[in-house]
């Protein structure tokens, strides 16, 4: 087994910012996420022309399955009698939020645990990897990647994920 400390993780949706953040402050390892769209959130962001969201959506899972662990969809919740729940912030400004949530509210939340967490400097946005190579002599993966107005960038890393 070879020692890992550049790694690469390509998409900075809610797979890859918990990936990210896990493998940098947990491991301390060198991260860099690679995000062809112009923001974070995946899938979540119905502007981005690779997104199959629609404008009515909400989420099959409720708020409190889908969250992280540690980062909570919002401060505190309170039920009401439609299944909604009321977000108060500490200045006690309310928010509606419901049980399943839209997709406008998970794509705020990813933003959310990206701030709260520092992963914007870890993230390259509009940038697309064009090739990933597992180079067998070096034990390394040769990532290319292209973003507009600049010319293809190939770098190595220990591991992608």
């Amino acid at each position: 087994m070879f020692p890992i400390h550049k790694v690469a993780i390509i998409g900075a949706g809610a797979a890859g910012l918990a990936a990210a953040r896990n493998l940098k402050y947990t491991y301390h390892l060198d991260v860099t996420v690679f995000e062809q769209w112009k923001a974070v959130s995946g899938t979540w962001d119905i502007t981005n022309p690779k997104s199959s969201m629609y404008e009515n959506l909400r989420t099959n899972l409720p708020c409190r399955v889908m969250e992280y662990p540690d980062f909570p969809f919002t401060d505190v919740l309170d039920d009401d009698d439609y299944g909604q729940r009321s977000a108060k912030s500490e200045n006690g400004e309310g928010k509606r939020l419901w049980s399943f949530p839209t997709h406008d509210q998970v794509k705020e939340y990813l933003e959310r645990y990206a701030q709260h967490f520092d992963l914007y400097p870890l993230i390259q946005l509009n940038t697309t990897v064009t090739e990933a190579t597992f180079v067998k002599s070096s034990n390394k993966w040769r990532i290319t990647t292209t973003s507009a107005g600049h010319p293809s960038k190939v770098e190595e890393f220990d591991a992608l994920v």
